[in-house]
């Protein structure tokens, strides 16, 4: 059952809006918060099909949910879902943002981002006055 904990907490430390909605909702379990490339509503998401890159996440996550997932013939099911999931989340304001402990809050994101608009992450990082931001440099 450990392993199985494990795996969930690492697979959950990849998506920035769950761990910034802990840490909103249940800040004594989060300690700091790594957001990569974290967006607070969903217009502030590009159309990813225009971007090669995202559409070869897709593509991998079919072989990759294939190989893992003990239910391989769900997929279609699954991206239905994370689909909708992204249509309508998160949907943040900057008064959500006041209950975080932004001392221990990175938002970082890449110079060649290719699915949420870069003013997600300057909003965020002006809400969260201790939060760092961090913008890498050369990467997609």
């Amino acid at each position: 059952m450990s392993e199985d904990f494990v795996a969930l907490l690492d697979h959950l430390k990849h998506l920035p809006s769950v761990a910034l909605n802990i840490a909103a909702k249940h800040p004594s379990r989060v300690d700091k918060v790594f957001a990569f490339s974290p967006n607070y509503n969903t217009s502030g998401v590009m159309d990813t099909t225009l971007f090669p890159v995202f559409m070869t996440y897709i593509i991998r996550t079919i072989s990759e949910y294939g190989r893992l997932s003990p239910h391989a013939d769900l997929y279609d099911d699954f991206l239905n879902q994370i689909m909708q999931m992204w249509k309508g989340q998160p949907n943040w304001s900057e008064p959500f943002f006041s209950t975080i402990n932004s001392t221990n809050v990175w938002v970082v994101d890449r110079d060649h981002e290719e699915a949420v608009f870069r003013s997600q992450q300057d909003d965020m990082a002006r809400w969260l006055p201790n939060a760092g931001q961090l913008l890498l440099p050369q990467v997609r």
